[in-house]
This record gives C-alpha cells, structure tokens and sequence, in this order.
C-alpha cells in the first residue's frame, strides 16, 4: 500500500472540517431565516389585523359624521322654516302697529276736530244769544 502524504491527510481534514462549518452555517441560516419568515408573517398579519380595525374606525367615524351633517341640515331647513313663520308673523305684527298707529292718528285728528266744531258752535249760539247749549236736558 502506498502511504498518503501526511500533509494531504491534514489538507483533506482542514477541507472536511470547513465543509461540515459550512454546513452547519448553512443551518444555522436556514433556521434563521425561518424565525425571520415567521416573524414578517405575524407582523403581516397584526398589520393586516391593525388595518381592518383603521378601516372599521374610519367607517364609524364617517358614519358619524354622516349623521351629524344629515340632522344639521334637518336643523337648518328646520330652523328656516320656523325664521320664515317667524318672519310671516313679525310683518303682520308691524302691520298690526302700523295700523293701530294709523288709527290712534286718526281717532285724535276726528276727536280734536269733532271738538274744535264742537265749541265754536257752542261759541257762535252763546255769542247769537240762542238757546243755552251746556249740562242740563235739551230743549
């Protein structure tokens, strides 16, 4: 049998030895980029998990605020129509003092001048020497 050089033997060692780290790192990698893999596929689903509960917010919230504009414009149509009656009524009222106003003025004119006929005719037959206009029955 032929000897092998005890160098070569030492060389093929050293190659075996680095082969079997280099395996061994290989698994190690392996491994490690299951964990990763399994960590990003969590992560994935708590963000997917986290984006259902935004979109479920985000919906409550515009449903909210749906309600909110519809019963505001309820309110405003509402509050409209009650300024127009509001309105109706507030111009019948003036009109009512207009023509109250109107009538007082006419009631005293009539009255001053129902009074002003009124003593110059009792001054005119007091001055003829007529028939006695004043308290007691008439003639």
């Amino acid at each position: 049998m032929s000897s092998v050089d005890p160098a070569f033997l030492a060389i093929l060692s050293a190659i075996n030895l680095a082969r079997s780290e280099a395996a061994d790192q290989q698994r190690r990698n392996e491994e490690r980029m299951g964990r990763i893999e399994d960590e990003l596929k969590e992560a994935k689903a708590e963000l997917n998990d986290h984006m259902v509960n935004e979109d479920n917010q985000i919906g409550t919230i515009l449903d909210t605020l749906k309600d909110y504009i519809t019963k505001s414009e309820e309110w405003r149509k509402k509050s409209d129509q009650e300024m127009a009656q509001n309105t109706a009524v507030t111009k019948d009222v003036k009109d009512g003092q207009n023509f109250v106003r109107i009538a007082t003025a006419i009631v005293k004119w009539v009255g001053a001048l129902a009074l002003a006929i009124g003593t110059t005719w009792w001054a005119v037959r007091t001055i003829v020497g007529g028939s006695d206009i004043g308290p007691g029955p008439g003639p």
